[in-house]
């Protein structure tokens, strides 16, 4: 954490991952992080997505072998933490960790 309200929480997948699922892990992270730290809401402060070089892979025959590389997805986010009455809970861009983990065990 950075301070007491504010965290950076970071994910990564594999090569075969897309940014979409990483990005929903982050976001999850960031809901149980402030969830188990006795917070209700959440705001995201700043995101940032990358695509870092995986590993390679080569296929075909001899004479006509092609590489590939696969792109590893990362996600990195910085969230303000809440506790009920310290932010208007219709703050737009304000997440409910409730919601969030609810959303995420359908």
């Amino acid at each position: 954490m950075l301070d007491d309200h504010t965290v950076v929480i970071s994910g990564s997948g594999v090569g075969t991952d897309s940014m979409s699922s990483v990005q929903q892990a982050v976001f999850r992270t960031a809901a149980q992080t402030a969830k188990s730290a006795g917070y209700q809401y959440f705001l995201v402060l700043n995101e940032q997505k990358t695509q870092v070089p995986g590993p390679s892979s080569s296929y075909g025959s001899k004479q006509s072998r092609r590489t590939y590389q696969l792109a590893e997805p990362r996600d990195e986010l910085t969230a303000r933490f809440y506790r009920t009455g310290e932010i208007d809970p219709n703050q737009p861009g304000l997440f409910n960790t409730d919601s969030v983990l609810a959303e995420s065990t359908r």
